[in-house]
């Protein structure tokens, strides 16, 4: 099986208040020998604009989020190319 992520997400989601320090370091921890963790990319603008709306991508980037939003959607295409 493969997990993929980044070491951008780690900011995220450590940084949601209901998460203990620590706790997603310790579940890649526990998982790393039982799956393959998959390194991802953000998706490029023009891959993201064949889902959404120039709107809806301005919308997204005016709240902070695009990035990682963009990182996000960067699995979804490598997950389907490399998928076994």
């Amino acid at each position: 099986m493969k997990v993929f992520s980044h070491k951008e997400f780690l900011k995220v989601y450590t940084s949601d208040p209901a998460a203990a320090k620590g706790r997603i370091e310790s579940v890649l921890s526990a998982v790393e020998t039982y799956v393959q963790i998959v390194d991802i990319e953000p998706a490029s603008e023009s891959d993201i604009g064949l889902a959404h709306s120039k709107k809806q991508i301005e919308y997204v980037r005016e709240e902070g989020l695009y990035d990682i939003a963009a990182l996000a959607a960067g699995g979804a295409p490598y997950r389907l190319q490399t998928a076994d």
